[in-house]
């Protein structure tokens, strides 16, 4: 699913065997709630230039990224558990992304990632890592 420039809210977003990234947002401001995504091709939430809040988060078998957020995106993350993926949580590209509650990552190869990809933009900033339960 791909939302692009949109506004508002979604209640329990269910998404399985998708072939690419699974829920893919761009330019919007959307807040999420009861997400949950089984096998993704890709990433499983692909998030950039926006505003995005979500809680109750179900994101388990992404292929690369349980949650990327790049190209200046402000996330903030109340309650997420990562299951079997590459990444648990990638902040690139001067996005900021806050961890309200905790994300629970299990089964992973790595935890969180903040780094630059593109280099018209700065590195991404995590804040309140020490709320991620990494069992990777």
């Amino acid at each position: 699913m791909n939302l692009v420039s949109s506004n508002g809210s979604i209640n329990n977003v269910q998404i399985y065997d998708s072939l690419h990234d699974a829920l893919d947002i761009d330019f919007s401001k959307i807040k999420l709630n009861n997400i949950k995504i089984n096998n993704a091709g890709n990433d499983c939430l692909d998030l950039s230039f926006g505003d995005y809040f979500f809680s109750n988060a179900l994101l388990i078998k992404c292929f690369d990224k349980a949650i990327s957020s790049g190209e200046k995106t402000k996330l903030n993350i109340n309650y997420s558990l990562i299951k079997n993926s590459s990444l648990g949580l990638a902040v690139k590209d001067e996005s900021i992304v806050t961890i309200e509650k905790k994300i629970d990552i299990v089964d992973t190869k790595e935890c969180y990632a903040e780094y630059r990809k593109k280099q018209e933009f700065g590195k991404g900033n995590l804040y309140n890592k020490e709320r991620i339960n990494c069992n990777s």
